[in-house]
């Protein structure tokens, strides 16, 4: 349930600021997509970050108290603990991902959660973009009403192009849909689809607050993407295979990229960050 955590740790924050108004709490989404060379899930690999600061004076999106959320048993993606990549099954995977939806959105409503009309916009959870165009597809179907691409397109523009995450997925949606949306969203709902392979699926929501776009940072995301250096595939196999150690002894890290701060060493088990110079 990986691809869940940020969304349970959003919840989570919510619960502890509503009783404590005065603090703030910082959740960071962070992770590698990882699977086998050669594998039909190698291509839908990447990597991605959200951080978000949650406090009881939203400046951006203030999260509704209503949710709904189905959860089952299911091995359609795991990690063993003696592997360093996940095992996943494809089909089985998207089908239970649309499954979740369908029981979470009943559970929201049924929680009181606004009707499907009501929402500028939709983000979802996207492995792969084409899975949230199937989820809304399927979404849209239940509520019997035709599929509105308007409302999802401007979500999918980023995770386009930095590929699959697990937890930040979702985030990144969301920050995609606000830097992209050419409609003032101020005042305006936005549904949230988070799930988990495993499974956990989490229909939330929040309305965008009045004067959001003095709080997005759309030239230093586009400045990011834009930074982004091109890859051999040889290159690229030599950063799949870069240490790992596992017996405690030292492995420098060459430095990489234009960070701010990186890792810089593992040694004695323990690893060592230092600010990019």
């Amino acid at each position: 349930q990986a691809c869940y955590s940020a969304t349970a740790a959003l919840q989570l924050a919510c619960g502890y600021v509503a009783r404590k108004p005065d603090r703030k709490v910082l959740i960071i989404a962070a992770d590698i997509s990882r699977y086998d060379l050669g594998t039909n899930a190698e291509p839908t690999q990447g990597c991605g970050a959200v951080a978000m600061l949650i406090s009881s004076d939203a400046k951006i999106l203030e999260i509704d108290p209503e949710s709904g959320c189905h959860t089952e048993d299911v091995m359609d993606f795991w990690r063993p603990n003696y592997r360093k990549t996940a095992l996943v099954d494809g089909k089985f995977s998207a089908q239970k991902y649309l499954q979740s939806i369908g029981h979470a959105w009943q559970d929201y409503l049924a929680n009181g959660g606004k009707e499907f009309g009501a929402f500028a916009q939709f983000c979802y959870h996207l492995p792969f973009t084409k899975m949230g165009e199937k989820a809304h597809r399927h979404l849209s179907k239940l509520n019997g009403v035709a599929m509105d691409s308007a409302v999802i397109e401007p979500g999918f523009t980023y995770n386009r192009l930095v590929g699959n995450s697990y937890s930040a997925s979702l985030y990144i949606s969301l920050v995609s849909a606000l830097d992209n949306c050419e409609e003032d969203l101020s005042g305006k709902p936005i549904g949230l689809f988070s799930y988990g392979s495993g499974c956990v699926g989490e229909f939330l929501s929040g309305v965008v607050q009045p004067g959001y776009k003095d709080h997005l940072d759309i030239k230093g995301h586009k400045s990011m993407l834009e930074d982004r250096e091109s890859l051999s595939y040889e290159t690229y196999l030599d950063y799949w295979h870069a240490p790992d150690p596992h017996d405690g002894s030292l492995a420098t890290i060459e430095p990489k990229g234009g960070s701010k701060f990186r890792l810089a060493r593992i040694d004695e088990h323990k690893r060592h960050y230092e600010a990019d110079q």
